[in-house]
């Protein structure tokens, strides 16, 4: 018997839900990640090493949200911010959060 489909009821805007939607996927993100590996370990995202899991944990997923708000609703200019603005650029070239924008999804006005 296979698993059942995840379904996720989100809100465009939601940087959570933004959150979520990078996490599942990628497979990755806090207690998602946590609930993935250990429910599919066949290719964890996390690190065994405590304080490497620790820090993956506090990675990009949280970030991104924030920095796309920041620039795209509230028009930050990020130059005052080189090394977020660095992390910007890399986000939006990974598919996993391009699909997970805010912008890309079904409920997003056109």
């Amino acid at each position: 018997m296979g698993d059942p489909q995840l379904k996720l009821y989100s809100y465009f805007r939601s940087s959570c839900s933004y959150r979520v939607r990078i996490a599942l996927n990628l497979k990755g993100s806090c207690h998602i990640s946590q609930y993935l590996d250990e429910k599919y370990p066949q290719h964890p995202l996390l690190p065994k090493d405590l304080q490497r899991k620790a820090f993956n944990l506090q990675a990009d997923i949280f970030l991104a949200p924030q920095i796309h708000a920041a620039c795209t609703r509230f028009n930050l200019n990020m130059t005052q911010f080189p090394l977020l603005s660095r992390l910007h650029e890399a986000d939006n070239e990974l598919p996993a959060f391009v699909d997970a924008r805010p912008d890309n999804q079904l409920d997003a006005p056109s």
